[in-house]
């Protein structure tokens, strides 16, 4: 019998300061071996670094929010695109909920609760409403389905003909003006941000 236990790891200090560094190392480690898997030694080498406890804590990271999945003991696969820097707070929290839609955590069904605490990192916390946001959302454009009700919590589902990539879909704002003397709608000039889930 395995028993899984969560722990937070926090990045280390040299890992935060270099993060962009490395994930554009894991990117072209994922470009190189045309997405097979690679090993944190790899990444090391390509970042010239002998830091095994800071590279396998960033990997542990990357991977408990989804970003990167260990195909085999010590050998790391990226799921999807190298988060960038000028991703907004929202856009970087849809991608990591994403991420464990699409990886084999929610294979089985996932509860709202379950993706706000897998998706979550030090960096960039989901909470139980924003998960629940971004599900709602999801189910409204049939990307998800509920696959059963429990108790209070609706399990959701994500399809395999739903799963149409890396790239998270977006919830999208817009701002419009409603007159409600006339009842109209103007959406004049049409502005769409990414939702502040």
């Amino acid at each position: 019998m395995r028993l899984s236990i969560g722990v937070t790891l926090k990045a280390s200090a040299w890992a935060e300061a270099n993060r962009s560094v490395i994930w554009r190392a894991i990117e072209q480690l994922a470009q190189r071996h045309r997405g097979a898997p690679f090993t944190a030694g790899q990444l090391m080498e390509i970042l010239n670094t002998r830091r095994t406890h800071d590279v396998g804590r960033f990997l542990a990271e990357a991977t408990r929010s989804g970003q990167v999945v260990e195909a085999t003991r010590g050998h790391f696969v990226l799921t999807g695109p190298v988060p960038g820097a000028d991703e907004t707070p929202a856009a970087r929290r849809m991608q990591q909920m994403w991420n464990i839609l699409r990886g084999p955590q929610a294979r089985r069904g996932i509860t709202a609760r379950d993706l706000a605490m897998l998706a979550a990192t030090h960096d960039t916390p989901v909470t139980l409403q924003q998960a629940r946001g971004y599900l709602n959302a999801l189910e409204g454009s049939s990307h998800v389905r509920i696959a059963q009700e429990r108790g209070k919590e609706a399990i959701y589902r994500l399809p395999p003909d739903r799963n149409t990539g890396p790239l998270a879909p977006r919830v999208m704002a817009t701002q419009f003006v409603v007159d409600p003397n006339g009842l109209s709608v103007s959406a004049a000039p049409i502005v769409a941000r990414e939702a502040a889930l």
